[in-house]
């Protein structure tokens, strides 16, 4: 073997040994820890929860004080929506599981929804809980020192145009209803008057409603809304993490670095061909500049 071949040999396993080596430390740093089971995403769980039967609407309330110009201290009360999704794993999840209800059940929050499956090694845990608006940052911040956090998101809308369209709706609805019973007369021909009942009857309903909605916005049944997801994460042995990211890793580097290998000797034949065209092209014009022998 002549050192020409040597040192591309030496610069090969080189590049392999970088290759190699770089993704064995991704594998052990980014990868590392346990292995979480597979989940769907809680913002489709809650989706469905709201596709179904179950409306899940908390709603809350504050007073905001301003100075406006020429009036003194004003006071506007707005209602709004807040809600925060949680998503973590854990590998003790019976563990995680009992501190989460006793989370909840010590700031007094209500389990409004919840979803359980999954066999040991699999499991996961859903809940939406409905707290009150006091105790909400203080059983969020519970929660997120429970598990191993994964992601967490709060939005907070505000609804108080939709409560002034509500009470609006109910107003113009309630005058009506008040001006069909005012058209009931004595003596007035039967159909008529069934025409009249029920259309005072589908007013009465949709007064019912519109009275529902509102109680949604009431004081006393003001919450906020945390979407919990707890997912259970097996822990590998330290040995075997490290043997399956140095798998991982080596089933990474093979195929980049025979692609890379394979592509510089594509490029290396195809210099030689083109510096071999060259030097025939060279040696085919000299022929034809040198004189011809006698």
């Amino acid at each position: 073997m002549n050192k020409r071949t040597s040192r591309i040999l030496m610069a090969m396993a080189a590049f392999f040994a970088v290759v190699f080596l770089a993704r064995f430390a991704w594998e052990l740093t980014c990868r590392g820890g346990p292995r979480q089971a597979w989940r769907p995403a809680a913002n489709d769980m809650v989706q469905n929860a709201r596709d179904g039967s179950y409306p899940l609407k908390n709603y809350a309330s504050s007073r905001i004080a301003f100075q406006a110009p020429g009036a003194g201290q004003q006071t506007i009360e707005q209602k709004y929506e807040k809600t925060t999704r949680i998503e973590a794993s854990s590998s003790d999840f019976a563990r995680d599981e009992a501190s989460v209800r006793a989370a909840a059940e010590k700031h007094s929050a209500v389990i409004q929804l919840e979803n359980t499956y999954g066999l040991p090694g699999g499991r996961m845990l859903s809940l939406t809980l409905g707290v009150r608006p006091e105790n909400f940052q203080a059983l969020s911040d519970t929660l997120l020192a429970i598990a191993k956090l994964d992601s967490v998101s709060v939005v907070k809308t505000d609804k108080t145009a939709d409560y002034r369209a509500l009470l609006a709706t109910r107003a113009s609805l309630e005058k009506t209803r008040d001006g069909l019973r005012a058209l009931r007369a004595p003596g007035a021909p039967l159909a008529d008057l069934i025409v009249l009942e029920t259309k005072i009857l589908e007013i009465e309903e949709k007064i019912q409603a519109a009275g529902v909605d509102l109680g949604d916005f009431e004081e006393d049944k003001a919450l906020s809304t945390i979407h919990y997801t707890l997912a259970e994460a097996e822990s590998a042995h330290p040995a075997l993490a490290v043997l399956d990211a140095a798998l991982s890793a080596l089933a990474w580097s093979v195929p980049l670095c025979l692609g890379a290998f394979l592509a510089a000797a594509a490029a290396l034949a195809a210099a030689l061909l083109l510096d071999k065209g060259i030097e025939r092209l060279r040696t085919r014009r000299d022929d034809a500049k040198s004189p011809p022998k006698d």
